[in-house]
């Protein structure tokens, strides 16, 4: 079983990976250059859309007011750089979420806009998906029985030695075509996160529980429910791009340079 999901996920995981490198039709200015260093967009650095021409305010046009749009940033005080806050302001108006819901969740790595845990799964709620846990880090041993505690046995032939861990996750759902009630379950694997290389990461170590269900939670949605969210997670794109970041108690993932809800 272990194996079978393995391989699913490393595929999924080296498509995701091709995705990222095309970093050239991102949405920055003209002298703006892609590197794989965290960028100044997520940066507080005084400015706001009181400073960006009215040009460069076109994705915003389900603002009718354009100025007004900029006496908002004025006021609440935007951190970041003017073409980072319009395009996150940009994202926030096509996901139909509040502007500083938005700002608070919405992250931009080369250009690329991506969404805070929190978000993603917010929105995977409101298309109508339950996600329930089945199994939270349990380990698998060699039986194929799971535990939720680490055994203590250390012959590796013995049937309760520990061999892997999983996180297991449920999506629940109500079908708009038969009106029946659908579920699927995803599974990811520790020796999966170890073969992509998530593990040498500081954050992995410090946070192993919280980024194997995340990673389980982002990756079966990817495959489940893809319609529901068609941006990636930043720790998604971070990770593809070998950039650090900050990891919450909840999992969340936030750029080192400005946690945006502080």
């Amino acid at each position: 079983m272990a194996n079978q999901n393995k391989g699913e996920s490393e595929s999924e995981y080296v498509e995701f990976q091709d995705i990222t490198e095309d970093s050239e039709n991102n949405i920055s200015s003209d002298n703006d250059e892609v590197s794989n260093e965290v960028p100044d967009d997520n940066t507080a650095d005084g400015t706001s859309l009181a400073t960006l021409p009215t040009s460069e305010l076109t994705a915003l046009s389900a603002i009718s007011d354009v100025d007004t749009l900029k006496l908002f940033a004025v006021k609440m005080g935007i951190p970041g750089s003017p073409a980072s806050v319009a395009q996150r302001l940009a994202r926030a108006i096509e996901l139909k979420v509040g502007y500083m819901q938005g700002l608070d969740n919405i992250y931009i790595i080369n250009g690329r806009a991506t969404l805070s845990v929190w978000l993603f799964l917010m929105l995977i709620k409101r298309a109508g998906y339950e996600l329930r846990t089945i199994r939270d880090n349990e380990y698998l041993l060699n039986d194929g029985t799971y535990s939720k505690t680490k055994p203590t046995v250390t012959d590796p032939k013995d049937p309760k030695f520990p061999i892997d861990r999983v996180c297991e996750l449920e999506w629940v759902w109500r079908s708009k075509i038969t009106g029946e009630v659908e579920r699927e379950r995803y599974s990811y694997y520790w020796s999966e996160a170890v073969a992509a290389k998530h593990t040498d990461k500081a954050t992995w170590k410090q946070y192993s529980k919280q980024m194997l269900w995340k990673t389980t939670a982002i990756f079966g949605s990817r495959r489940i429910c893809s319609e529901a969210v068609d941006m990636y997670e930043y720790g998604e794109i971070a990770d593809a791009k070998g950039i650090d970041y900050k990891v919450s108690e909840t999992g969340n993932c936030t750029p080192i340079d400005i946690t945006p809800k502080n």
